[in-house]
């Protein structure tokens, strides 16, 4: 049996400029486009970090006029590891950082995807990856070798915008008010 998640990329582009998303804006310009990543699984619950926040894991939908979906296909085995290790950091209270067991979003879905066996043998050097951006062009690269392969260990494409109209949460990460210009 398999099972599909969505990596859900956002870019900040058609949000006007404001106090609240300026980090947004400056993360997607040092490496364009995206400045977010979450990963959501099956039962639409949704893995995320923000910026002084810790790991939340919570139900909800993603609008597609900001944010592009990479489905993963993988077994229903890794999927769930996956779900049981996001379940950790949410346990753990893992906050956000980029030392001593913190994590930031790229760094949260790649870790989820990689030690889960979702990516299997065509799991990035994790160093390398540090922007959703990255991840973004790094999944692509897999999504494309994989086209030419004939048993993919894991099945990756961007994902069905039949379920579009789905869309309530509307906008990136929002920043706690502290970061407020």
């Amino acid at each position: 049996m398999s099972a599909a998640c969505t990596v859900w990329f956002y870019s900040p582009a058609k949000d006007r400029v404001t106090g609240l998303n300026v980090v947004n804006k400056i993360v997607a310009g040092l490496d364009p486009p995206f400045c977010h990543v979450e990963l959501q699984f099956p039962s639409g619950e949704a893995c995320s970090i923000v910026m002084q926040g810790a790991v939340t894991l919570r139900q909800r939908t993603f609008d597609r006029e900001f944010y592009t979906g990479v489905l993963v296909r993988a077994s229903d085995a890794a999927v769930r590891k996956a779900l049981e290790l996001a379940q950790a950091h949410v346990a753990a209270d893992t906050r956000f950082g980029v030392l001593g067991g913190r994590t930031f979003c790229t760094k949260l879905v790649l870790d989820l995807l990689c030690h889960s066996g979702m990516l299997g043998e065509s799991a990035p050097a994790r160093s390398l990856v540090e922007t959703p951006s990255a991840l973004f062009r790094i999944l692509q690269k897999i999504l494309q070798q994989k086209t030419f392969v004939s048993q993919p260990l894991a099945a990756i494409s961007f994902a069905d915008r039949s379920f579009a109209n789905k869309t309530v949460d509307h906008g990136g990460p929002q920043w706690p008010s502290a970061l407020r210009l």
